[in-house]
């Protein structure tokens, strides 16, 4: 089986549409992958690190649909059925807004022998708009209960 494996990073998507340029460039990306994976039964996005620009809500609303119309090109331009996607948080993927201060204590006062799922909960919050951004992306398991064997 022929693969398209495509990576991307570090695209650091921001609040406001003009200070986007990959906005402007999904049909050349299709058209790059297109041109080089010509056979391809299969494509997968990886898509690693810094996302968003600081983890806001507004940014991963505009990743969704530059995301989106990326996959429709690709699909459109590469008979590969689905493209899959594959999306890993970076440190800009956090919205540490109301967070500085739990951050600057946790970090200065860590104590592995304290840490508990209250102090989990808290550190993982700041990555909760990726959370919510990624696991739209994530192919759901078939139900058990309906399939047939």
């Amino acid at each position: 089986m022929r693969l398209a494996l495509v990576h991307l990073s570090d695209i650091h998507f921001k609040e406001f549409e003009g200070q986007n340029p990959i906005l402007l460039r999904g049909k050349s990306i299709a058209t790059a992958i297109a041109s080089v994976a010509v056979g391809a039964q299969a494509c997968f996005v990886s898509v690693t690190g810094d996302i968003a620009f600081a983890g806001k809500e507004i940014e991963y609303e505009l990743a969704a649909r530059f995301f989106r119309k990326l996959k429709d090109d690709i699909e459109s331009r590469l008979p590969v059925g689905e493209v899959s996607f594959v999306f890993v948080p970076g440190n800009h993927d956090c919205d540490f807004s109301d967070q500085e201060r739990v951050r600057e204590v946790v970090l200065d006062n860590l104590d592995l022998e304290q840490l508990d799922n209250s102090i989990f909960d808290i550190c993982c919050k700041p990555q909760e708009h990726f959370e919510s951004f990624a696991s739209s992306w994530t192919p759901r398991a078939p139900d058990s209960h309906n399939s047939t064997r």
